[in-house]
């Protein structure tokens, strides 16, 4: 089994918070890669799971968060 751990990705869900400028701006710069995420952002990472490119891969974590775990916990790089 897998587990695909997202970041903050543009959704309604997220919509009100968003519509803070300042959590916005605060989210996006603590964001390494410098933007949101989108919903394809997690869906393209599902659909390579369940291919038959992702076959081989299994009991993994994947964090679709614009890298900000690892700026979280610089030690796990």
């Amino acid at each position: 089994m897998n587990c695909i751990c997202p970041g903050a990705i543009e959704t309604p869900m997220l919509q009100p918070l968003l519509d803070f400028d300042e959590f916005r701006q605060r989210t996006i710069e603590r964001t390494p890669l410098g933007r949101l995420g989108q919903p394809e952002d997690i869906a393209d990472v599902a659909l390579f799971l369940v291919s038959e490119d992702g076959r081989w891969v299994s009991g993994d974590t994947v964090f679709v968060d614009g890298a900000s775990m690892l700026k979280a916990y610089p030690e796990l790089h």
